[in-house]
């Protein structure tokens, strides 16, 4: 071939690529949950930019708020949403150490109550009258006994932000442990250590897979946690012979001492319709032996301690296995907060769930429920679609409060996402949060809008290249977590400062 062929062979090669360019439009990832940039034709897509990708013009992205935030700095509020007063000149400065967080606030209250802060830009968005709120938030913390659920998506997967809430609210209000965790765990699990032997399933309504190939519960009873753990499987009658299953659980150092300290351990369960031996084990020595109840309803197996066991194993023997909810591991006061990750879902499951969910709530009584959704929503949701889908959040909550009318309810916003194409923010997204400070002020919830806290719009780069991002954009870092996980206990703590008395902590 003559070098004049070559030549012209690669401008009409590129002449096809750029041609490739115009056909390029955005759709659905259904794999990786994204809307992305490229050629789809039928079943067929293919990833493939733009003629605007390749040649419109990007500014390098900056964001001063977002690089305060992360800083620990006093961003810039340039937005006040409801006319709100932002003078405070008693600001509370969170000590660099967190076990000292008693002592700062007795020295603080000393000259006052500061006056309350919200419907701000990153800090927590209250109902009317929001004193009151706050007031009767600061009362059940203050209980004997406390229990917060925090229901969300991947984002708390594996305890995290619950972990370092929880922490701050037993360094405050007393208690211990990490509270619920499922015996069967799909994620990885640092705030308890726990194994299991023989064949365990786990069953979840919000797991889109189980949905899909129908291998879900024939009743829908969840319980208060949205899955279920067995160790025969939930189709089929009894097995040919006993079947013999177990868990142990030991306390975890890998995030805050507190974690590894408990005094009660309870096993929910139900659907227990054949004889079912369970057998305890402490250090490897037998200490109790149980029937656990056959008559098919909710039913809590409770443990009690003088000293945290460093190994307790639960060994089951049956032909049919009852229905786990999950294990509680805790302390017999002070707060107790549950981390109850539900990947993939928006927070629309809840009304799915069958009575079970009401007999476990009468047992535990939450005292403040949180959720943590919007985030899945995100990469699918247009503007015509805002307000239902806000407004479905909002019914599975009032769901949940009618059987918890004692509850204060929490609605945590999405974080800021990119868009893998562009590196650039999600449009939807501040649509979106304006919608959920709407809706969950209507109906007396309090909301909090991770997206502002964390700088708003592109601050998901910024926090990337400071890693506390990873790299699908969307996710924190462990660092990130952190940080984001600081901004909500301090807003909350700042908030709590205007209602709380400096008697409580002193000693």
């Amino acid at each position: 071939m003559t070098p004049k062929k070559i030549v012209v062979f690669m401008i009409g090669v590129l002449l096809s690529l750029l041609w490739l360019t115009f056909l390029s439009r955005e759709y659905v990832d259904v794999e990786n949950e994204e809307v992305i940039h490229g050629i789809k034709i039928g079943s067929f897509q293919m990833k493939y930019p733009t003629f605007w990708d390749i040649f419109s013009h990007r500014e390098p992205i900056k964001n001063d708020k977002a690089m305060a935030i992360i800083q620990g700095k006093e961003p810039k509020i340039e937005k006040d949403t409801l006319n709100a007063e932002l003078v405070n000149n008693r600001k509370f400065i969170f000590p660099k150490d967190i076990n000292h967080l008693r002592d700062s606030i007795e020295a603080f209250l000393e000259g006052g109550n500061p006056k309350l802060i919200s419907n701000v830009e990153g800090q927590i968005y209250y109902p009317e009258p929001m004193q009151e709120f706050v007031k009767r938030m600061n009362e059940k913390l203050s209980q004997p006994t406390c229990r917060i659920l925090h229901y969300g998506d991947s984002k708390i997967e594996g305890d995290r932000i619950t972990s370092y809430l929880r922490n701050g609210l037993q360094i405050l209000y007393g208690g211990s442990g990490p509270g619920y965790f499922p015996i069967k765990t799909p994620y990885g699990q640092r705030s308890i250590i726990i194994q299991t032997t023989g064949n365990w399933f786990r069953y979840a309504l919000f797991n889109a897979e189980q949905r899909k190939n129908k291998d879900l519960l024939p009743n829908n009873q969840y319980g208060l946690y949205a899955n279920v753990c067995r160790f025969t499987p939930a189709r089929g009658g009894d097995t040919a012979g006993l079947k013999t299953a177990s868990f142990t659980i030991s306390p975890s150092y890998a995030y805050y001492s507190r974690l590894a300290e408990y005094s009660q351990i309870t096993l929910h369960y139900g659907n227990c319709t054949v004889p079912t031996l369970v057998t305890v084990y402490e250090n490897n020595v037998e200490i109790r032996k149980d029937s656990l109840i056959t008559d098919g309803d909710y039913h809590a197996y409770k443990l009690h301690f003088d000293v945290t066991p460093k190994k307790l194993k639960l060994q089951f023997s049956s032909r049919k296995s009852p229905d786990f909810y999950g294990v509680t591991v805790g302390s017999d006061q002070g707060v107790q907060v549950d981390n109850i990750p539900t990947r993939g879902d928006s927070g629309f499951h809840f009304t799915r769930l069958q009575n079970t969910y009401e007999a476990m709530s009468r047992e535990l009584r939450p005292d403040i429920i949180i959720f943590q959704f919007g985030g899945n929503l995100v990469p699918y949701l247009t503007k015509d679609k805002v307000v239902s889908s806000v407004k479905r959040i909002i019914t599975n909550m009032q769901w949940v409060q009618k059987r918890n009318p004692e509850a204060l309810l929490f609605l945590i916003g999405p974080s800021d996402m990119l868009r893998r194409s562009s590196k650039t923010t999600y449009d939807i997204i501040p649509v979106l949060v304006e919608e959920m400070k709407k809706q969950t002020a209507e109906n007396g919830f309090a909301f909090w809008s991770m997206y502002e806290a964390m700088g708003g719009k592109n601050s998901m780069k910024i926090w990337y290249d400071n890693r506390m991002a990873a790299s699908d954009l969307v996710h924190f870092s462990d660092k990130g977590t952190e940080r984001i996980s600081e901004l909500l206990f301090q807003n909350l703590v700042e908030d709590l400062l205007s209602v709380q008395s400096v008697e409580m902590y002193r000693k």
